[in-house]
């Protein structure tokens, strides 16, 4: 919704099916480029990251002066959509407790498609009433919320567990 309205306020309408389809066409290289990496970090370490890098690059998007640097944008947020879904479940498959993994992935797509619903009717209600870049600011804040919600607390790990025990398990093992 908001890349026609970008479009259409810089009378370029028909450059929205190709914004669009760079922003897919990110979305598949930074799927495929992030699951070439062996990581060492659990997914659900690695997930408030890629939640506010989405978040930021949605901000960064909406103040683009232009069709070609907003086209830019686009195609970088992109790049983090694939990994950033693909992280959420690994994430939820590995802090699901024995025998739930499946009942935990499936609450990672409800919350997707709720709040991909949720965030299409708000963005039709506001892309009339605000300026554009304050409604990428506002398309930018549930990622933020959520990578703040997922960054792990001091003194926990990524599955929110305490590290007290495993770290007075190793010094008794030196």
């Amino acid at each position: 919704m908001y890349v026609v309205a970008f479009t259409d306020h810089h009378d370029r309408a028909s450059a929205a099916g190709w914004i669009l389809a760079a922003h897919a066409a990110g979305s598949a290289i930074g799927g495929l480029l992030y699951g070439r990496i062996a990581w060492r970090r659990p997914a659900a370490g690695r997930l408030p990251y890629l939640l506010a890098a989405l978040a930021l690059l949605f901000a960064l998007t909406g103040a683009a002066p232009t069709v070609v640097l907003f086209a830019l944008g686009i195609a970088a947020a992109g790049t983090v959509v694939s990994p950033t879904m693909a992280t959420a479940y690994l994430a939820a498959d590995e802090l699901a407790p024995p025998g739930t993994a499946t009942r935990a992935t499936a609450w990672v797509n409800t919350g997707v498609n709720a709040g991909s619903s949720l965030g299409s009717g708000t963005a039709g209600l506001l892309v009339d009433r605000l300026p554009l870049p304050l409604c990428f600011l506002l398309a930018a804040a549930p990622p933020l919320l959520l990578a703040l919600g997922a960054y792990p607390r001091s003194g926990r790990d990524a599955r929110g567990r305490s590290e007290a025990p495993l770290a007075k398990a190793s010094e008794g093992r030196a």
